[in-house]
């Protein structure tokens, strides 16, 4: 398996967002719309029936951190839940 450094290759963080957009376009089958830079409540791409969203994370080597996000993230949703 290879290594990836994708913080080393994505030097810009907008090109990474872009570049998990487009795996997330290809894996879904599903052209994805991106927001605007800032202001955007965390949200980075979703699709047109807003069922997919997406949020793109920077946590290099720290999965600590990254966990202790993503369960607050899921708590945040938990709440907004109609």
């Amino acid at each position: 398996m290879h290594n990836y450094d994708f913080h080393e290759r994505f030097s810009d963080w907008k090109e990474f967002e872009k570049f998990a957009c487009q795996m997330m376009e290809r894996r879904e089958g599903k052209t994805l719309l991106t927001t605007a830079e800032g202001g955007d409540g965390g949200l980075d791409f979703y699709d047109d029936d807003h069922i997919i969203f997406g949020q793109v994370k920077n946590y290099q080597n720290n999965w600590k951190q990254l966990w202790q996000e993503l369960k607050k993230t899921c708590k945040e949703l938990d709440k907004r839940k109609v």
